[in-house]
């Protein structure tokens, strides 16, 4: 049974890569990927690319482009297909994404390809070149695409043992670790289904036995003198152990430590009070219309005493003319209690160019503002914007940069 299952992807190489890669693509691309089915999908893409480049067969290379283009499409279609104005633009973009994502995943597989079999490589070298340019591909993609994060084959959850990298090296350090198990895996598969890539030629073996076979008939030697008394360990497979060991301990800190923040009883825990601003207006019993200014300025006085940080809902005021925000935020400031911040969310109109060139005149950006009876405290602007739902608002706006 080991060694039919061995051989499928020597005798069918296309049949049983053009399988699985779209069946794992199916978790390991969802709109939140997985960290361990990403894992197994770029170890079997390494085995694969293996096989067709060398072969120059660039028409499986893309028919595997298209298969897993397509899993990654269907498995976000459903919280896609509102993200648009129209379901067939989000459709459409959403097919544009998955193939140019798994067009750069290709890439960087082929790429460290040619770059392992650079004679000069060291071993260590050669297991490490591929998670350096994994890590750095979609660090750069992250960077440049207008949707960062979005889209990229970065796992977000079921991490493991390996979560504290992110706030040690962020997103980079995940993907590196995703690509290390990558190699590991490929190592361990690509031997047991070719077998080492050092181990002695099958030819001189076999010759050596019927030289030795001779010799033995003829009373000259016995077999065990000509053979070697045991097989040593190759490279390739010290290099696979000793980068599996480098993982394992990569994960051992999660086991020492948590994440977890201290309970709130902590001798070291100074606890404080959050509150959400979500004011019902009425009137003679019936709703008005969405919440005004005044009428979240008057549900935040309600809760300060209860609470030091008032939480507005994202946009939950609209300002529009030149100053009515910084008007609006002074006249607020006198009734927040010391102490006592707002965190009030907003959206407005952008009446001159920013010096950076990042806001244009006419412009409607997000944000958000911690105010204090002091004034503004804190300030942030969303940059990276996509339209997706909300429980609380038909759509709303979502910060992915």
């Amino acid at each position: 049974m080991s060694l039919s299952l061995a051989s499928l992807p020597i005798q069918h190489p296309s049949w049983v890569y053009h399988t699985l890669a779209p069946v794992l693509a199916l978790g390991a691309l969802a709109p939140t990927p997985s960290f361990t089915p990403l894992i197994l999908l770029v170890a079997l893409l390494r085995l694969h690319f293996t096989t067709i480049i060398p072969r120059r067969a660039w028409g499986n290379a893309i028919s595997q482009v298209v298969l897993i283009s397509l899993a990654a499409g269907l498995v976000n279609a459903a919280p896609s297909l509102h993200a648009l104005s129209t379901p067939t633009i989000s459709l459409v973009v959403l097919a544009g994404l998955s193939t140019v994502t798994t067009a750069i995943a290709g890439g960087a597989i082929a790429l460290s390809y040619f770059a392992e079999r650079d004679g000069g490589a060291r071993h260590w070298t050669r297991a490490t070149v591929f998670p350096a340019m994994w890590a750095t591909t979609w660090a750069g993609v992250e960077r440049c695409s207008p949707i960062g994060q979005l889209a990229t084959w970065s796992p977000v959850v079921n991490l493991g043992g390996y979560s504290w990298l992110r706030h040690v090296g962020g997103q980079v350090a995940i993907n590196w670790v995703v690509a290390a198990w990558a190699v590991v895996l490929s190592d361990v598969v690509g031997a047991w289904v070719m077998g080492p890539v050092e181990d002695t030629n099958l030819a001189e073996a076999s010759d050596l036995i019927s030289i030795a076979r001779e010799d033995d008939e003829d009373g000259v030697a016995p077999v065990s003198a000509v053979l070697p008394a045991e097989r040593t360990t190759s490279p390739r497979t010290r290099r696979t152990l000793l980068l599996a060991g480098v993982l394992v301990l990569l994960a051992a800190p999660s086991y020492v430590a948590t994440e977890l923040p201290p309970p709130v009883h902590a001798p070291d825990v100074t606890p404080f009070g959050v509150a959400c601003a979500m004011p019902y207006a009425h009137k003679n019993g019936q709703p008005k219309g969405p919440p005004s200014l005044a009428d979240y300025v008057h549900e935040s006085k309600i809760l300060q005493s209860q609470a030091k940080i008032i939480l507005w809902p994202e946009s939950a005021v609209h300002f529009t003319a030149e100053g009515e925000r910084e008007e609006a935020f002074e006249k607020m400031r006198p009734q927040i209690s010391n102490g006592t911040y707002y965190g009030i969310g907003f959206e407005e109109v952008v009446h001159a160019d920013s010096p950076d060139g990042v806001w244009k005149a006419g412009m409607r950006r997000n944000g958000l503002v911690l105010l204090g009876w002091e004034g503004v405290v804190y300030e942030y602007y969303k940059r990276h914007l996509v339209p997706s739902k909300s429980p609380c608002t038909h759509v709303r706006l979502r910060d992915i940069g």
